[in-house]
């Protein structure tokens, strides 16, 4: 199956396999834990790229785009605001330990999805603060200067304590 059919200037037909390279090796090692866990996500993408409303001949820009509008669509009607999802799963769960008729099993699935969620924004957090030192490094910015201040602060020892801990 071909995901892409095209005509050269001349007039010679031009067939490729675009999905067998969505992504890089070099790519996935910037982003480790970019690939997608939740079926329903690629469910959205799968439905975004074959919407209806897009033309029989649509370009791969106009599938993009159509994928986009997908995402967002789908992205409004979810709570995928860590720092929010987190607070609300906070409540949620302060909720159910108020409350005397929750069971074990309710307020276990709560902390579990609350652990999930603070993993989550954890790994959101760890890749952005990466992707920002490789694109700032070690070059002569008030932020390497503030995180070489920072750094020293912490390796600064203070006291040294003998075996009887004085």
């Amino acid at each position: 199956m071909l995901s892409w059919v095209g005509k050269r200037a001349g007039g010679a037909t031009v067939q490729c396999r675009l999905d067998r390279a969505v992504r890089n090796a070099d790519w996935h090692e910037q982003f480790p834990h970019s690939t997608l866990d939740d079926d329903e996500l690629r469910q959205v993408i799968l439905d975004g790229w074959k919407s209806p409303d897009l033309p029989p001949n649509a370009t791969i820009m106009e599938h993009i785009s159509s994928c986009r509008k997908a995402l967002s669509e789908w992205r409004r009607q979810h709570n995928v605001n860590s720092a929010k999802l987190v607070e609300e799963l906070k409540e949620k769960v302060e909720g159910l330990y108020a409350d005397d008729n929750a069971t074990t099993k309710e307020i276990a699935a709560a902390l579990k999805d609350l652990s999930d969620a603070l993993k989550a924004e954890e790994l959101f957090w760890k890749q952005k603060s990466r992707v920002f030192w490789l694109r700032e490094g070690d070059r002569n910015t008030k932020n390497f200067h503030a995180l070489t201040k920072q750094r020293r602060a912490r390796n600064k020892i203070t006291q040294l304590l003998d075996a009887n801990g004085a």
